[in-house]
C-alpha cells in the first residue's frame, strides 16, 4: 500500500511543489545556520548530477530510497536507475 501511495504521489504536481518547498526551506535554514549539520537534499542532488555529468554515468543505483526523492531528481539526467528498498 505504501509503495502504491508513494508512486501515486510522485506523479502529482502537488507532490512536486511540496517537495520543492520543503527542500528550499531546508537549504535556507542550513545556510542560515552557517552550513552546519546534515547537507540539504538540494546539495546532494546537485552533487550526484555533477558526478553523473563529469563521469558520464549511465546507471544510478540507490539503496534506502524512502520516498524516492533522489531518484525523482536525477531521472532526467541518468539513463538507468536501480533502487533497492531496505525491506525488500
Amino acid at each position: 500500500m505504501l509503495k502504491q501511495l508513494k508512486t501515486c504521489n510522485r506523479k502529482t504536481t502537488y507532490y512536486t511543489l511540496v517537495i520543492q518547498y520543503r527542500q528550499k526551506k531546508e537549504y535556507t535554514q542550513w545556510l542560515k545556520n552557517g552550513k552546519i549539520g546534515l547537507t540539504p537534499h538540494l546539495i546532494n542532488q546537485a552533487t550526484v548530477k555533477a558526478y553523473a555529468d563529469q563521469y558520464k554515468m549511465g546507471t544510478f543505483i540507490e539503496t534506502g530510497t524512502f520516498m524516492g526523492e533522489m531518484v525523482f531528481a536525477v531521472k532526467e539526467d541518468i539513463i538507468r536507475i536501480h533502487k533497492k528498498e531496505s525491506h525488500q
